[in-house]
């Protein structure tokens, strides 16, 4: 427990600075974060037996590529394309074998999708503007789902008698996710104002009460089918952990399954809709 603290401690300390940063520095982080997260879950397909084709490998330093040489709002739409074209490669280095291979052409594609699809949609939000708008993006992108899982177990622990999905991660309750999502909902409403403070900014600039309590509803949502779609893997390739790179943490993947699925909300409260 100790190390798992200050292994924490160190985490948000040297996520803030990223953050604070912003810019290239935080573009750099996301790439290389998804370069560790792609190969993570191909060994964790590799150690149940399979083979995948790791075309995911290619997305971080192309979309990097695209990223020094396109308009920024041209991005977006490379990012489709190469995930298109890595789809394609995959695809067609499995099937021009000519065998039903069809476990490997999933540890070969889910990558693609996740972590792949989200690490796109981290990636396009570090565009999201600078100085305060961008830092309580990221402050929400991060803290909301963090908090959602502390009090999803809190709550879990005090209270929690119906399981949420048994069989997939055992000690998950119906109670906990819903303390999860209620915590998840008024820290949404709530860090938009300390970022508010912190830059000594009038909270008239904010959105609505409203707004930021349905993206925490939505954030804390996503972020818990993201936990759950990690520990699935995990339990399908017969891993503890993706890896060990965060000492009582794991690897990069255990520590942002649900924020990956919370870029999700957070794309759509303040890329989309804006």
């Amino acid at each position: 427990m100790k190390t798992r603290v200050i292994t924490g401690i160190v985490l948000v300390a040297l996520i803030s600075a990223v953050i604070w940063l912003g810019g290239w520095w935080l573009r750099g982080v996301a790439l290389f974060l998804m370069l560790m997260s792609m190969h993570e879950m191909y060994v964790a397909y590799r150690k149940k037996g399979l083979r995948p084709v790791p075309v995911g490998l290619a997305l971080a330093p192309l979309l990097l590529l695209c990223a020094l040489i396109l308009p920024e709002d041209r991005v977006m739409e490379a990012a489709v394309s190469l995930t298109a074209l890595l789809t394609a490669v995959g695809v067609g280095a499995i099937v021009l074998r000519g065998q039903v291979d069809g476990a490997r052409l999933q540890a070969t594609l889910l990558p693609l999708i996740y972590p792949g699809v989200f690490y796109i949609l981290l990636f396009d939000l570090t565009f999201a503007g600078a100085g305060m708008p961008l830092t309580l993006l990221f402050v929400l992108l991060f803290l909301v789902p963090s908090m959602n899982d502390c009090f999803a177990l809190f709550t879990g622990m005090a209270c929690g008698k119906h399981k949420l999905s048994p069989h997939i991660s055992p000690k998950k309750t119906i109670e906990g996710s819903v303390g999860g999502l209620a915590a998840a909902v008024v820290f949404a409403m709530l860090l938009p104002r300390l970022v508010c403070f912190l830059y000594g900014a009038d909270a008239s600039v904010l959105a609505p009460m409203w707004y930021y309590a349905l993206f925490g509803l939505m954030a804390g949502a996503l972020s818990q089918i993201g936990d759950l779609a990690a520990s699935l893997v995990k339990r399908d390739c017969g891993v503890k952990d993706f890896g060990k790179i965060f000492p009582g943490h794991g690897g990069v993947m255990d520590r942002l399954d649900g924020i990956l699925f919370a870029t999700l909300a957070c794309h759509v409260f303040f890329r989309v809709i804006g």
